[in-house]
């Protein structure tokens, strides 16, 4: 059987030549798409690992303005009844805040000076915006990636 396999071959070599040239292509090509189809599977599983639905809740400024300290707040007993969902894994609560540093001075550097007038600086000198959060692992900036924890660890609810 094989010396009439190799006859064969012998005799139609250029018919020979072709078929191995297909089935050399082919297997080429099935390992190519194979490998691009293993890459686009580890891009994509790396890719949606960091993307959760989310969705954010805030006062309806139309029926209410607000407090005398500031822009007012979703109320708790809201959250909770929306945080106790069967569909709901984990929430974030959120506040925001501006405060006046009495006594300190802010370190300004030419990033943070580029954009501020004069009159801007005097008025507004010891200000810092602040965020308060019961989980900064959720915390947006740090889920995009804009800020990253280089010490220590997330502030939690259970931390006091």
């Amino acid at each position: 059987m094989l010396k009439n396999a190799f006859a064969y071959v012998t005799r139609k070599g250029l018919k020979s030549l072709v078929i191995l040239l297909v089935i050399l292509t082919m297997s080429a090509l099935s390992l190519i798409s194979l490998s691009i189809k293993e890459a686009t599977d580890k891009a994509s599983t790396k890719t949606f690992s960091n993307i959760t639905n989310s969705f954010s809740m805030e006062i309806n400024r139309r029926v209410n303005p607000g407090t005398p300290r500031g822009g007012g707040n979703v109320k708790g007993q809201d959250i909770k009844k929306i945080a106790n969902s069967e569909n709901i894994e984990s929430y974030v609560k959120r506040i925001n805040s501006v405060a006046d540093l009495d006594g300190y001075d802010i370190i300004e550097t030419s990033e943070t000076s580029s954009n501020q007038s004069p009159e801007r600086a005097k008025n507004f000198k010891r200000a810092v915006m602040l965020t308060g959060v019961n989980d900064s692992s959720k915390e947006t900036k740090f889920v995009s990636g804009a800020y990253k924890l280089v010490e220590g660890k997330h502030l939690t609810s259970q931390d006091k």
